[in-house]
């Protein structure tokens, strides 16, 4: 019994070239067709969504650049307004504190020469 196991195994070597048939070989470039058309597709993919992907990005950058442009136009106005609010508050005060300065000088008149 052990002499037919033997036997068996020497039957088999996987490392033994065998011919290969027809369609081992039409399978085999079958593969490679698939594989190729694989790497191929693939290769395509990527660089079709790198190509996405930078026009996001480039549209992400300039509606930034926009943003940032319009933030800027609205703080440069807001400062403009601020600075000629400041002015007519200081003129504003300048003027009523010279008002009530005349007014006490006024009443401190009357007062002492009464």
């Amino acid at each position: 019994m052990s002499n037919s196991r033997t036997q068996n195994l020497d039957l088999f070597d996987p490392f033994e070239s065998q011919p290969k048939s027809i369609f081992n070989k039409l399978g085999n470039k079958l593969g490679s067709i698939a594989v190729s058309t694989k790497k191929f597709a693939t290769k395509k993919y990527l660089e079709m969504t790198q190509g996405i992907n930078q026009r996001i990005a480039e549209e992400d950058e300039q509606l930034q650049a926009e943003i940032f442009s319009h933030l800027e136009a609205q703080a440069e106005e807001f400062e403009q307004e601020l600075s000629q609010r400041q002015k007519r508050w200081f003129w504003i005060s300048f003027i009523l504190t010279l008002v009530s300065f005349c007014i006490g000088a006024v009443g401190a008149f009357f007062l002492l020469t009464q």
